[in-house]
């Protein structure tokens, strides 16, 4: 089995034995590495030794590596090898297909590197999805393959390997085209073996458009009987509803509900039951709350052309590829904003303001920063200190808003209307060496609820402000019953 530890002696090995002294011509016979266009069309996916040289495809699918030459006359014994598959990044990302028996978390992806049963005998364990190696360039995918200090011997044609490759949209042109570069086979003591190359470029017809996923969510308000059919329980302060209604298939159909896999980010998923439109209260599902948790959706069309939103760790999935999204969501009460504007005596430009007032949302959340405006055109201000003290340029009635947010990054708004500048300049009087103070403020409190989504890739941070209520110094207005908070 594949060490990983062990790919660095490799490194060491194909680094250490670049020269041409350094090749060892240990036969006159040679080897070739050949892509396979359609790997397990004979044989299974891990023993298939057949060469293609062309495919179509209408989903995700496997390329593989086929070393040939090797017989009982020509037998290859190798501590180690790399090779470097050329593609087009455009339209294709290396990336395994969601495996729920095989991977250790639900739906998660899993075999996008496949190692042969030549190399790796019985079932396969290695559930690696491949990355770039820090040399490649965009487009290369260099795998490197190590038993060093033992060695393998081959003396009949073997599948070395396989590769998943994704479809990222439309392929321009349909064929599309894969090649293999940097063939390297060391021995055990580090040697490049000679006479080992790579085949021709293999071609691959993309048949499909893989579908589009898009989410949307919306913080349900805390008693709905939303959340009754799937709990049994009104809902709690922390539930959603996830929409991914707007997901589609330019040239199919996703199937509803078989073709939705949610996953909650708290260890709890929804694969294929619910369908386009699911509710998750936080608050029920045993997660940790308040909280910050990111939701991903995968799609699959009727020609089961997908794009895994997970590793086999349970990590979200970030590339290119359209058929899954993400989105981050707060479980989280939002902190209230409140604050209070006094006068500076020495200065009637400068009045202080103090958010000591403002609170959080509950239990198990702080407030990490208070972001002010100050309604004059200055930039705002954001700062972990509960008070501040800015100076106005000119006089007039400045309306202030104070954002604040808590350390889960939920946010809420208050405002202060009408903070009245009387004067500024030489607008003061000798009055015992002092300015004269402000004379009044016209202050308005409000008081905000608010929840907050923040999406990923696929959206902007959004603010749901549901209402207000002021109170002024000379006049109150009674809210009404539907605006009582």
């Amino acid at each position: 089995m594949r060490k990983k530890t062990a790919l660095f002696a490799l490194v060491l090995f194909l680094t250490a034995a670049p020269s041409v002294g350094s090749i060892r011509l240990a036969h006159a016979a040679g080897w070739t590495v050949s892509l396979d266009a359609n790997v397990g069309n004979s044989g299974t996916i891990r023993t298939d030794v057949s060469v293609d040289s062309s495919a179509s495809q209408t989903h995700s699918f496997r390329i593989g590596a086929v070393l040939t030459g090797a017989s009982r006359t020509n037998p290859l014994t190798f501590s180690g090898f790399q090779l470097t598959f050329v593609y087009n990044v455009t339209e294709f990302v290396p990336e395994g297909d969601p495996n729920s028996t095989a991977s250790a978390y639900p739906d998660g992806a899993c075999y996008g590197l496949l190692y042969g049963s030549a190399l790796v005998p019985g079932p396969s364990v290695d559930c690696d999805n491949p990355t770039p190696l820090p040399g490649d360039n965009p487009g290369q995918l260099t795998i490197l393959f190590t038993v060093a200090p033992s060695s393998i011997t081959l003396n009949a044609p073997a599948q070395l390997l396989s590769v998943q490759f994704e479809i990222i949209g439309r392929a321009s042109p349909s064929t599309q085209t894969f090649s293999m570069t940097n063939v390297i086979f060391v021995d055990s003591n580090g040697f490049s073996i000679a006479g080992v190359g790579s085949g021709p470029p293999i071609t691959e017809t993309i048949l499909d458009i893989p579908p589009v996923a898009h989410i949307t969510a919306v913080s349900l308000p805390t008693g709905s009987r939303a959340c009754t059919p799937l709990s049994g329980a009104e809902c709690t302060p922390y539930a959603f509803l996830f929409d991914g209604s707007s997901s589609a298939d330019p040239d199919g159909t996703i199937p509803n509900p078989g073709g939705f896999f949610w996953d909650f980010g708290d260890n709890t998923q929804d694969l294929g039951i619910s369908g386009s439109i699911v509710d998750h209260d936080y608050g029920q599902s045993g997660a940790a709350v308040p909280g910050r948790f990111v939701v991903t959706l995968r799609v699959q069309d009727n020609s089961n052309d997908t794009g895994s939103s997970r590793d086999f760790d349970g990590n979200v999935v970030v590339n290119i590829q359209p058929s899954h999204a993400y989105a981050t969501v707060l479980a989280d009460n939002p902190p209230i904003a409140n604050f209070t504007v006094t006068p500076n005596l020495n200065d009637a430009q400068s009045p202080n303001f103090n958010a000591s007032s403002s609170a959080p949302g509950q239990a198990g959340t702080t407030i990490a920063s208070y972001t002010w405006n100050f309604g004059d055109g200055t930039p705002p201000v954001t700062t972990t200190m509960v008070d501040t003290t800015h100076t106005y340029m000119s006089a007039g009635s400045f309306n202030v808003t104070l954002i604040v947010e808590d350390n889960l990054g939920a946010k809420s708004a208050a405002v202060y209307w009408a903070v009245m500048i009387p004067c500024v300049g030489p607008c003061q009087k000798a009055v015992g060496g002092t300015r004269l103070p402000v004379d009044e403020f016209a202050l308005l409190t409000p008081f905000v609820v608010a929840a907050a989504v923040i999406f990923g890739s696929i959206g902007a941070a959004v603010s749901y402000i549901n209402h207000f209520r002021y109170r002024s110094r000379r006049n109150q207005r009674v809210p009404t019953s539907s605006e009582k908070l």
